[in-house]
């Protein structure tokens, strides 16, 4: 359906599937969650650790350093 106000935008809904689909997925993170149990504290440091690892890698590249491995 073109918006009133500004035809150029189209609004777009879901179907009734589509609206039962996006009830029935929006349980998996919490379902993920109670699977994993204390894995997401491992996840927050693994996380931290890939974000360390990324900022030490760029800034070796602007600085012109090498690794000696």
């Amino acid at each position: 359906m073109r918006n009133k106000e500004d035809e150029r935008q189209v609004r777009i809904t879901l179907t009734a599937e589509g609206t039962a689909l996006r009830n029935k997925v929006a349980k998996i993170p919490a379902a993920i969650g109670c699977i994993a149990e204390g894995a997401v504290r491992d996840i927050d440091k693994l996380h931290g650790e890939i974000v360390a690892l990324r900022e030490a890698l760029n800034a070796s590249v602007v600085s012109g350093e090498e690794s000696g491995r």
